[in-house]
């Protein structure tokens, strides 16, 4: 076929996300999201997606990357595969945009064309992202290994996390969701120094195979190491990703005391708790909190709601680049109903509608309290 190809008509025979994705090469360890995918990004070398990949409300494909700030339509997609500039080489990335559907541009544009892939001094290559420390990765393998000291059986470690969370009737589900406990303060030094010996040994003793996943390194970013700050935080809740692995780790205190919640320095929550299990196109809750997240998810279970539920790490928690999550879905603001969860509840319904969420509203506990005293007391009644 040798005709004349329109930009627009170009763009309305690539936009179909997966097709897209699939002709380029970017569906290895893509996830799927709410109208399109969420990818590996083009633009910058790195091991999770989060290049989202949708159709835009004109029925096109929009493309943004929350990581790196890679924005931009099919043409720039496929321009960042191919390596080519979608301003100075757009004749070029809308001849291979072309032929991916089988087209070829007139002799005018494919002269452009020819002139475009004259020989020229390469760019250099962009340098590598630096992976953050501890990686994901690790984070998992070691809470792999917490989750089976500090389990939550009313083991010596951890008899005070589970007569809270009993308390809150919440045991099940935060075992479900595999939290565990930090031992009592003066254990806590001599189990941090084990996994560094475990993970100091690897290198030269240990076949990879059976490597423990983590470095010492890991564990000094996270502050377990070699003074654990805020050691009275003892209940350890991890926070996910959209493929299910720990990006973090948030610990809380069940004395009392100050402050009730830590996550370790420079790594606060990346994504809304229980972001593993939010399924494509589905109704979702927001709410604040990760104790929150699970008293209202047995809530919906026991009233036989069809609802997924994220949780907030706090009123002001929002990050802009979750917005894609909420577009196309039924959405439920369900933050608490004291002033600082009203307020916030209002900036996040504005954004949910900007978002392009199907519908919006605002639901609130019954009484005083927030939905894990709603449901404590739910079971109480019962």
């Amino acid at each position: 076929m040798n005709a004349r190809v329109d930009t627009a008509e170009l763009r309305q025979r690539l936009a179909d996300p997966v097709e897209v994705c699939a002709m380029l090469g970017l569906l290895d360890g893509a996830k799927r999201q709410a109208r399109g995918l969420l990818v590996r990004c083009p633009s910058h070398g790195e091991r999770n997606p989060s290049c989202s990949v949708r159709v835009a409300s004109d029925g096109t494909i929009a493309v943004r990357c929350f990581a790196c700030g890679f924005t931009g339509s099919v043409f720039d997609l496929v321009g960042a595969v191919r390596g080519l500039d979608p301003k100075r080489d757009f004749h070029q990335v809308k001849a291979e945009a072309a032929e991916l559907v089988g087209m070829t541009l007139d002799d005018d544009r494919q002269r452009h064309q020819e002139r475009a892939r004259r020989p020229r001094a390469p760019r250099p290559a962009p340098e590598p992202r630096p992976e953050p420390k501890p990686t994901d990765e690790a984070l998992t393998a070691l809470c792999g290994v917490l989750a089976t000291v500090g389990r939550l059986d009313h083991d010596p470690f951890a008899t005070d996390a589970c007569s809270y969370l009993e308390s809150r009737h919440l045991l099940a589900e935060a075992r479900a969701a595999e939290w565990f406990a930090l031992p009592p303060v003066p254990q806590q030094t001599g189990l941090m120094a084990w996994l560094a010996t475990l993970a100091d040994t690897a290198g030269a003793d240990v076949a990879r195979e059976h490597a423990p996943g983590w470095t010492r390194e890991d564990l000094e970013v996270l502050g377990w190491l070699p003074r654990i700050p805020q050691p009275h935080n003892r209940l350890c809740i991890p926070w996910r990703d959209p493929s299910g692995r720990v990006t973090t780790v948030q610990r809380r205190r069940l004395d009392g005391g100050k402050p009730k919640y830590y996550f370790p320095d420079g790594r606060g929550a990346a994504w809304p708790f229980g972001i593993e299990r939010l399924r494509d196109g589905a109704p979702v809750a927001i709410v604040e909190g990760a104790g929150d997240t699970l008293a209202y998810r047995t809530l919906c279970r026991m009233h036989g709601i069809d609802r997924d539920v994220i949780g907030l790490p706090g009123t002001q928690g929002w990050q802009p680049q979750w917005a894609e999550l909420l577009r196309g879905r039924e959405v439920i603001v369900a933050l608490d109903a004291d002033d600082a969860g009203e307020r916030a509840a209002v900036k996040l319904a504005e954004v949910a509608r900007q978002a392009g969420a199907r519908s919006v509203r605002r639901v609130v506990p019954n009484g005083p309290g927030d939905w894990a005293d709603q449901w404590a007391a739910s079971r109480g009644a019962r």
